[in-house]
């Protein structure tokens, strides 16, 4: 039985998420009081109680085949977008956690404006993803080839793996969206490798 159905899911009460912050913010507050993080105790407790909320949303398993993904970063993209077919477009899911592209034009003429994002939506979740780029980015094969692809002639330039993993973690979020809404696991072509 779903605690959580899609119809009576409300843009502006985001219960699910709140109940991920809850789990997160307890296991942070629990792991600063103890002297080890070696432990581990509290993390394992954790990850259960995110797998056993989470288990019951089919959507939760195409999210973990994401690489880069786990449990925490899965919940976290679960909790926010909720039922994914209340999203048309894709740039309404970046809006939703600040991804989208934003410009101060301030008496600038538009060419002179460079667009960076926009940071209105919910920032958790924005580092969140940056970690995962991070990961997928170093360790999964298709995605170092992808970012590899993206730095090609602009390796000289300043703060731009930054700038490219940013992109990259908005790209991963698209990938989740869209993975949620076509209810299957993720496969390569989704970063159409050039």
């Amino acid at each position: 039985i779903c605690p959580f159905q899609y119809s009576s899911f409300s843009p502006s009460l985001d219960p699910f998420f709140a109940m991920t912050r809850l789990l997160i913010f307890d296991w942070l507050i629990m792991a600063s009081l103890t002297s080890s993080w070696e432990d581990g105790l509290y993390l394992t407790l954790t990850q259960q109680q995110i797998n056993a909320v989470c288990g019951v949303f089919p959507e939760y398993e195409y999210l973990l085949s994401i690489p880069g993904f786990g449990p925490l970063i899965s919940a976290m993209v679960l909790g926010a977008i909720g039922n994914p077919f209340r999203f048309n477009k894709g740039s309404q899911v970046l809006k939703l956690v600040g991804m989208d592209l934003s410009a101060s034009r301030s008496g600038k003429t538009s060419d002179a404006v460079t667009p960076s994002i926009s940071k209105k939506g919910k920032s958790d979740i924005r580092y969140a993803l940056y970690q995962a780029a991070m990961i997928a980015s170093s360790r999964d094969k298709y995605f170092i080839a992808y970012f590899t692809n993206k730095l090609r002639g602009r390796q000289r330039e300043r703060g731009i793996k930054t700038k490219m993993r940013v992109k990259l973690a908005a790209k991963m979020l698209i990938i989740a969206w869209t993975l949620m809404k076509k209810k299957e696991f993720f496969d390569p072509k989704y970063l159409n490798i050039e």
